[in-house]
Parts: C-alpha cells; structure tokens; sequence
C-alpha cells in the first residue's frame, strides 16, 4: 500500500562499493526499495552522520555496494500492509536497532543496525519494520530528529538500562564530546550530571 504520487523507480543515494577514503563513496540512482508485510517505506527528509559510518566505510569488505547511515526522520509514504495503513503520511523517526527484541539489556539473537546489512539511511528512502517507527515529536525538526536514534539509544542505555540511574545520584560523564543526550538525560530524571569538558 504506498501513495501513488510519490512512486519513483528510482532514488539517489550514496553508496559504499569498496572500503577506503570517502571517495569510495559514490552518489547515484538505485532502485526505491519496496516494504514488504510488516516493514514501511520512510521517505527521508534528514539523515546523520554517525560514527559508525565511518567505521563501515573504512572496514566494508560487502559483495555488493551498500548504502550506509543508520540515523534519519522523515515521512512514512509506503507500507507493506494494509493493516499497517495508520503509519501513511506520519511524520517519524527511524530506530536503527533492527530485530533488538523485547529485552531493553541485550539484543536478542539475529539483530542488526541499520545501514550494513541493510541498506540504512542515506539514501532518499529507507525500508525498515514497523516496529523500528516512532513519531517524531512536534518540538523536534527533521535534522534535530534525525540526529537522535542511534546515540539517543546508547545513552539512554547507558544511563538508565546499564546505570540504572535514579532521582538525586550524580553521574559523571568523562569526555562528553557529542554527548549532549548523556548531559541533557541526567537532569530529565532528577539525577546530577557532572560533564568534562
């Protein structure tokens, strides 16, 4: 089920063939991905550079070219099933932890992150399941939004699920560098962060 105005044969995208420097990257047409049951089409308004990214592109021995990037928000414009029809048209942030399971600890068996071995977010849309949608919060632009999945999870992980952080401790975070959510989460739950700078 998708909606007929934005159907395309084809989107741009920027694709990894080989391991190297960033001019192994290559911005080209590839096929639009199509959603299967239980999977929706996010038209990409933003995606993020994330580290990993770069970590891929040094280190991708792939087969095939892969198109990496496991951050990005956008607009649902295509679902696999009907009974997935409420997402159509919903603005969304994309959850890069494939497959992850019930357990907010440890990955269940079988995950994976977005963007290898799946093809991940810098492309003009991205095939994910269902279940990896979450709206996008008004407050939030498609940039802001698209900055928040995979470093949003780690934090939160790190401070609530592994730390298991409460109301009046104090967390200190050495080497803050980009981690704003680490600094900005702490206080979100009564807790004192203490940050280097």
């Amino acid at each position: 089920m998708r909606r007929a105005a934005v159907e395309s044969a084809d989107m741009r995208a920027v694709v990894c063939a080989k391991s190297g420097p960033p001019d192994m990257l290559q911005y080209t047409e590839v096929p639009t991905p199509e959603p299967a049951a239980g999977q929706a089409r996010v038209r990409l308004h933003a995606a993020a550079l994330n580290h990993r990214d770069l970590w891929q592109r040094r280190r991708y021995t792939g087969a095939t070219p892969m198109i990496f990037g496991s951050d990005g928000a956008g607009v649902v414009d295509a679902v696999g099933d009907p009974a997935d029809a409420a997402w159509l048209d919903r603005a969304v942030i994309v959850n890069p932890m494939l497959h992850w399971g019930d357990r907010e600890d440890a990955p269940r068996p079988g995950w994976q992150t977005l963007g290898n071995p799946t093809p991940g977010t810098y492309a003009e849309a991205v095939v994910v399941p269902v279940e990896n949608l979450a709206p996008k919060p008004d407050h939030l632009s498609f940039v802001q939004a698209a900055a928040v999945p995979l470093a949003g999870l780690t934090a939160w992980r790190a401070l609530f699920t592994q730390g298991a952080l409460r109301p009046g401790q104090t967390v200190f975070l050495p080497g803050i560098g980009g981690g704003v959510l680490l600094r900005r989460g702490a206080p979100g739950l009564g807790s004192r962060p203490l940050a280097d700078p």
